[in-house]
């Protein structure tokens, strides 16, 4: 009988089965759950940081307004002037001197931007005057006005040193801001607008600054430094009583909350301290004077600004009131402390 030897017979092996390497669905969503608690322990520290860094440079813009103020004034002997067309009663207004042009303006060859200035020279910025009252870029208009595509492109024309970077609106519409807004030959024209205002003093109203309402802007005294209108009466160093590092030169301000923020206008470039620190009216954008004229930022707390000297400050929006008012006034002999 033939078949194979039962001692030769090949012997079976067992080879068990080994999972495949991998992470089960609990290890998995464990895994996630880590990662995204992870996230969110880190994500206010990246906000922070990134916060601290756009403040620093909102530091150094104002450090660079303020030192082409102070380049201004000692070349000139007086701070930058904007040229208001609302001066046309004054006996030493003139045309060329109402054409709506900013402090900003004035003060581009004293940081690094004669090219810009050069470009509103010949587009003629400078000549003409600007009525504010009938509205910007309408009929014959002069100045800043004048309603030409040169003028219109350099009435957008970005600048980085007069934006906070904390904010993001660099465009604003022009139905948003006063005198661009609801004019002939107007609507849809977009215009530069800044987070950096000049301080004019302690309080806005005719009344307070100007004796009566009937009074000239033009001609009027200002408790603070940088008007609308200062291109009769401007403001030199020795004429701050209260001592530069006691005065605000330059602070802050959101566009969106102030219908007053054209960049190069010189109606758009200052501010007052009538309403308190980080003071935010309700919507739609505001042209209530009381509730617009007040220093504002997206600093968590407070906001930042130039002093006569060059110096720059965060101040809370829990200053004292009175202490607020006080370092607007150059020459108010308040105690600032």
């Amino acid at each position: 009988m033939l078949g194979v030897e039962q001692g030769n017979r090949p012997s079976a092996k067992f080879h068990p089965v080994v999972p495949a390497p991998g992470f089960t669905l609990v290890e998995l969503l464990v895994v996630i759950a880590i990662i995204g608690v992870l996230v969110a322990l880190l994500l206010p520290a990246v906000q922070a940081a990134r916060e601290a860094a756009r403040r620093a440079q909102c530091v150094n813009n104002l450090k660079n307004l303020a030192l082409g103020n102070l380049n201004h004034e000692s070349a000139m002997k007086i701070f930058p002037r904007s040229y208001d067309g609302f001066g046309g009663s004054s006996p030493k207004a003139t045309p060329a001197k109402e054409n709506g042009s900013s402090w900003i303006v004035s003060t581009f060859p004293y940081m690094e931007q004669q090219a810009l200035y050069d470009q509103f020279k010949s587009a003629q910025a400078f000549e003409g005057r600007f009525d504010a009252n009938n509205g910007a870029m309408s009929g014959s208009q002069g100045g800043i006005g004048r309603n030409t595509p040169a003028m219109r492109e350099l009435m957008r024309t970005p600048l980085d040193i007069i934006r906070c970077p904390s904010d993001d609106s660099s465009l604003a519409p022009s139905e948003t801001q006063y005198q661009w807004s609801n004019n002939e030959g107007t609507s849809g024209v977009p215009v530069t607008t800044t987070n950096y205002k000049g301080n004019a003093g302690n309080a806005w109203c005719y009344g307070r600054w100007f004796g009566n309402r009937d009074e000239n802007p033009s001609t009027a005294p200002i408790s603070g430094i940088l008007f609308r209108a200062n291109y009769v009466t401007p403001v030199s160093v020795k004429q701050i009583t209260d001592g530069t590092s006691n005065t605000f030169l330059i602070g802050e301000d959101l566009p969106e909350q102030n219908a007053h923020s054209v960049a190069y206008y010189s109606n758009g470039s200052w501010m007052a301290t009538d309403a308190e620190i980080n003071y935010l009216p309700e919507p739609p954008i505001p042209r209530k004077y009381e509730d617009v004229y007040g220093f504002r930022s997206r600093h968590a707390g407070g906001a930042q600004f130039a002093m006569a000297d060059g110096s720059v400050r965060f101040y809370e929006g829990s200053i004292d009131y009175k202490l607020y008012q006080a370092l607007s006034t150059k020459a108010g002999d308040e105690a600032a402390n």
